[in-house]
């Protein structure tokens, strides 16, 4: 078979290979023809050519197998070598045994009808530019010591013995004794071809292997290519090669020129045949190796190496562009392709290098398997490298397998897997230690815009995945095929500057998005990077679901979203440690008609900071989810917020917090909102509720916990006369042992439309504000929220408790029911409103709300602190107060319920009232009816509370007025012991309203003077000592008769049960 040209450009090559160039000097090729008999296998000398005719007659037959042996052969430029002989003849082996390696520049031609053809060489062989096979049947080209025979016989190649082995066995090994076999190289220069007939099959055996501008073709059949570097045997089978007796392997090397691309090593036919290759590197440059299939099954492209596998591309741009080097299994018809099969110790694919498997038929595209150490695709500006599998048109696209211990992806390289017609996309399991993914390389899976197949699964198994520089995972379907899943189970996840792992529908997309599951032990996500499940299309988008011990987020998003109507999927975080800083943002979003899903966080911690969010929000028609956080500790803070909130038509989601300790501070936020948008004509969408459980406690300071519906006018302004749009904002209901507010802290439900706020419902054992509020307002139509709180104790410091209704509207605009809401506290123990604290209900002009507080404990409200319920202006009437408590105690305080021109609301307060002369307890109205201000029982002790100086006691005033008598001498001491410092409690016996005291020695007295005892179990902070009928007077008349003499010089211990006060002096005389 002649030499074809597979190029016919007329440009000549400007050199060979270094390598090549060696190989005249290793094994002084001869430059002339010769094709000498040695005579072991009968005649011997030369034959005459041009055309050499070697037959039969010169050689030796046994059974089916001709037996020849030569001591030279070589072959100019067009001269012919034919071996002929008669039919029956399967095996033509041919040796040569001079010690010089062959030249081949002219045609192995064999006459012989199905026989394969055995050319061997120990000393190596060398195909020129001109060199060209045609025979019948297979050819075997080989550098071997010896030919192995299935019967376990040999056919020695490297000398002449006397007596050959000749055998009826079928050739099945090739052998090697040493440790560096001869090399073969075929050098061509317009891309010629070495060929066999259909399925048959073509193999060079030996040491290193050199095929430069040249193509090896076995259409339907088998090319295997061995480099042997140690002694073993090389076996071919049914099965394919078996190397395993080799301890060492050498190198091939498959390249073209730059200019000059377009080597291939194919097999192709209607029926695909099979290569193997083996050696220890592999350089294929500027080459294919194909295996294309159309009608029939096709073979694999089975590659094993001990070294590395490099695919490489001219680096010439223009080049690159019309020719692709790698690797090649397609199928064209019904027939499915073969797979590709790499066990290999490093991969590398450089520029536009390719390994395609792809199925442009009815017929499925073959697998790729790779098993390597490492393997590394490396892209460049122009050009990028790339592992494919695919369909475009109704086969499936076959499975991709990367088993290393590293994986890099760099500089544009990719691995794709697709689909464009109704075939499905093939699958990616990735099992690694290691996999990078940087500088815009990628791995996707894609279901085309015509697609009705499903995009391909991508699952990584690794130790270490680090993504960086737009290094992204891709999932995605543009038609109606589903998008594969993303699974990702890993050790570490890093991501770094503008990262993505996406699982995506476009906006042309009406298939559904895959999952996206990622498991690992830690996730870094920094500068922008991102992990999407999203919907741009009526596709709905999948699930995605992240469990790790820790994920820390910096200025990055992990996002489940809907830009059309297609639904967005759920969104669930389990983290031991989630930590979101500089804007990072976890979010379930809806931006169009489609529903957005759900967000759970379960966590130990989760820390939130520097204006990052966890959000569920609605931005369009469509439903916002629920938000759900359940951890140990949630700490907001530093701008950092968790919202839902609706800005347009669609209804918000609730939120939930389930946590043992909630912190939020510095301006942190917790918030439900609606807010409609003035440029779109529909009504907005209601706010969600918020429910916060903490099992310890609830720490806000500085920050808020809000609940919140707006709808302003089309200009921005507040619309306050359309009653078309109503909003209710969302409850807020909190239960915690422990809640504190301080700092300008809040909780605020409010309404700014026809809507009604929300309600405030807070459930706790102490409840402490510092300089914070909890309110519940409307500045719209809508009717305030209400506020209820449970506690145990309850302390409010400079804090505001509100429900207010700012509108300027007037029951007499049929606005009859209360527009603000009304505030029930009740408080087991103690609730202490003190330093202008502030509770109230207030209206502009309707109706105000009621204010209840009972308990079972006391009531203090001192330091200019108020409790009011009042209307502005107009016909509203003034809300209700009602205190139950069994100890109320107002000092310098006020309780007002007032109107303007609506009667006054009443005040009812029951139980033991204590007020201070500067308090005022107000049930007006300017203009109606007043309230009523009842107090049960009738019984109060205003008026009996005495007010200390606040100066400080000067000592030496006091010593200054001491008895005579005691002056020089010991002193006596007056005690008030009480119970043991043990306040008394609701129920208990009164102490006796006389006190007895007793001495043994004389008690004089000088007017006027008293003595004083204060109460110790009193509050320290009013130092007030009560003295009405429970104090016993000591007036002139009081003097001890009883005198013990013998208690002189004692001092005196007086002893009182409550508070004694008097207008003398008692003391104790000495005599």
């Amino acid at each position: 078979m002649e030499i074809k040209q597979m190029n016919t450009t007329s440009q000549k090559l400007t050199g060979i290979s270094c390598y090549f160039s060696m190989f005249f000097v290793i094994f002084s090729v001869p430059l002339h023809a010769e094709v000498i008999l040695d005579g072991s296998t009968g005649t011997t000398g030369s034959l005459a050519g041009p055309d050499y005719q070697i037959t039969e007659s010169l050689g030796q037959r046994t059974g089916n197998n001709l037996f020849h042996s030569f001591e030279h052969f070589n072959l100019l430029n067009a001269e012919t070598a034919t071996f002929s002989g008669s039919t029956g003849i399967r095996n033509v082996i041919s040796r040569v045994t001079g010690g010089q390696a062959s030249s081949i520049d002219g045609t192995i031609r064999s006459t012989i009808p199905g026989a394969s053809l055995y050319f061997i060489n120990p000393s190596g062989i060398l195909f020129g530019e001109h060199a060209a096979i045609d025979v019948n049947s297979s050819f075997h080209a080989s550098t071997a010591d010896y030919l192995g025979f299935k019967n376990g016989e040999r056919f020695e190649s490297r000398m002449a013995t006397a007596n050959p082995v000749f055998t009826t066995a079928t050739p099945e090994a090739f052998g090697f004794l040493g440790e560096t076999p001869a090399a073969i190289a075929v050098s061509g220069k317009v891309n010629n071809v070495l060929e066999v007939p259909q399925n048959k099959t073509l193999s060079l055996i030996g040491g290193n292997l050199d095929i430069s501008n040249s193509s090896l073709y076995a259409p339907g059949g088998q090319i295997n290519l061995v480099s042997a570097g140690s002694a073993g045997e090389v076996s071919i089978n049914v099965s394919g090669v078996d190397t395993t007796s080799f301890t060492k392997m050498r190198n091939i090397n498959i390249s073209s020129a730059p200019d000059l691309p377009g080597n291939s090593i194919d097999v192709s036919a209607n029926t695909a045949g099979r290569i193997f290759i083996r050696g220890n590197q592999l350089v294929t440059e500027n080459t294919r190796v194909i295996a294309d299939t159309v009608n029939g099954d096709g073979g694999n492209i089975n590659i094993a190496l001990t070294g590395d596998f490099t695919i490489k591309n001219t680096d010439n741009a223009a080049a690159a562009s019309n020719f692709k080097s790698g690797l090649f299994a397609h199928t064209f018809g019904t027939g499915n392709a073969g797979d590709i099969l790499l066990n290999i110790n490093r991969l590398e694919l450089t520029t536009t290098a390719r390994v395609e498997l792809i199925a442009q038929s009815s017929g499925h595209s073959g697998d790729l398997l790779i098993n390597a150490d490492s393997i590394l695709l490396r892209g460049s500006k122009s050009s990028n490298p790339g592992i494919v599998s695919g369909s475009t048109a109704t086969g499936n696209a076959g499975k991709l397998t990367v088993s290393s211990r590293q994986l890099e992806l760099s500089n544009g390289a990719f691995i794709d897997t697709f689909t464009t017609d109704k075939g499905d996309a093939g699958e990616l399991i990735i099992e690694t230690e290691v996999v990078k993914i940087h500088d815009s390389a990628e791995i996707n899976t894609v279901s085309d815009s015509n697609a009705t197949g499903s995009g391909g699964n991508i699952i990584i198994n690794t130790g270490v995945i680090d993504l960086y520089n737009a290094g992204n995972l891709h999932s995605s379907t543009f038609g109606k095929g589903n998008a594969g899943d993303i699974t990702i189970k890993s050790t570490l996840l890093t991501a770094n500057n503008n990262v993505e792992i996406s699982n995506r529908v476009s906006e042309t997309g009406k298939g559904r998005a895959g999952n996206v599951l990622i498991d690992a032990e830690q996730i870094f996500l920094q500068n922008g990077s991102t992990i999407l499940d999203t919907t741009e299309g009526s596709g709905h988008a999948g699930d995605l679901i992240i469990r790790t011990d820790t994920l820390n987020a910096d200025q990055s998003v992990i996002s489940n979203t809907t830009v059309n109507s297609g639904h967005a999927g759920h969104l669930m975080i389990d983290a031991q440690q989630l930590r979101l800083s500089n804007g990072s943002a976890i979010a379930s979003t809806t931006a169009g008609t489609g529903n957005s899903g759900n967000l759970t966080l379960n966590t130990e911690h989760l820390d939130i900071s520097n204006t990052s969010s966890v959000s569920n929000l609605t931005l369009s028609s469509g439903n916002g989810g629920d938000l759900a956080i359940n951890a140990g500790s949630l700490d907001i803070h530093d701008q950092g917020g968790v919202l839902v909130t609706s800005l347009n038509a669609g209804d918000s989601g609730n939120l939930l917090i389930n946590a043992v300790n909630l912190a939020v501070h510095d301006q942190g936020v917790i918030s439900s909102g609606s807010f409609e948008n003035p440029n779109v004509f529909s009504s907005p969408g209601k706010s969600g509720n918020i429910t916060l459980v903490a099992t310890k406690s609830i720490e806000v300071k500085d920050a808020s916990i809000a609940s919140v519906a707006f709808n302003p006018g089309r200009d921005g302004s507040l619309q306050t006369n359309v009653g078309t749009s109503r909003v209710d904002s969302g409850n807020i209901v909190i239960n915690a042992p422990h809640i504190q507010l301080s700092d300008n802290a809040n909780i605020f439900s409010n309404t700014l439309n026809s809507g009604h706020g929300g309600n405030l419902k807070i459930n706790a054992d102490s409840l402490v504000l510092h300089n914070s509020s909890i309110s519940a307002s409307t500045q719209g139509k809508g009717q305030a929220g209400n506020i209820d709180i449970m506690a145990n104790d309850i302390l409010l410091n400079s804090a505001t408790l509100e429900s207010t209704s700012s509108l300027n509207i007037d029951v007499a605009d049929n606005f009859t029911s209360a527009m603000s809401g009304n505030v029930d506290l009740e408080v087991s123990n103690t609730i202490n409103i003190r330093n202008n604290s502030v509770i109230t209900v207030t209206t502009q002009k309707a109706n105000a709300g009621s204010i209840e507080i009972s308990g079972t404990g006391i009531f203090i409200i001192s330091e200019e602190s108020k409790i009011l319920t009042s209307v502005a202006g107009g016909n509203g009437q003034g809300g209700d107060i009602s205190i139950t408590n069994p100890v109320v105690s107002i000092d310098n305080s006020i309780i007002k319920a007032t109107a303007v021109a609506g009667s006054g609301g009443n005040i009812d307060v029951t139980g033991l009232v204590f007020e201070s002369p500067g308090s005022q307890i107000d049930a007006s109205s300017a203009r109606s009816m007043d309230g009523l201000i009842q107090f049960k029982p009738d019984t109060t002790i205003s008026g009996s509370i005495s007010i200390l100086p606040g100066n400080y006691v000067k000592a030496s005033e006091l010593l200054s007025e001491r008895c005579a008598s005691r002056s020089g001498s010991i002193s006596s001491s007056f005690v008030k012991q009480g119970r043991g410092s043990i306040p008394a409690r609701p129920g208990d016996l009164s102490p006796s309203n006389y006190l007895d005291y007793t001495t043994r020695n004389e008690i004089s007295h000088h007017s006027p003077a008293s003595i004083n005892a204060i109460d110790s179990d009193s509050p320290a902070s009013n130092g007030n000592s009560m003295t009405s009928d429970l104090t016993r007077n000591i007036d002139s008349s009081a003097e001890n008769t009883t005198r013990d003499r013998n208690m002189q010089n004692k001092p005196l211990h007086l002893t009182a049960l409550s508070s004694v006060s008097g207008k003398q002096t008692l003391c104790n005389h000495q005599q």
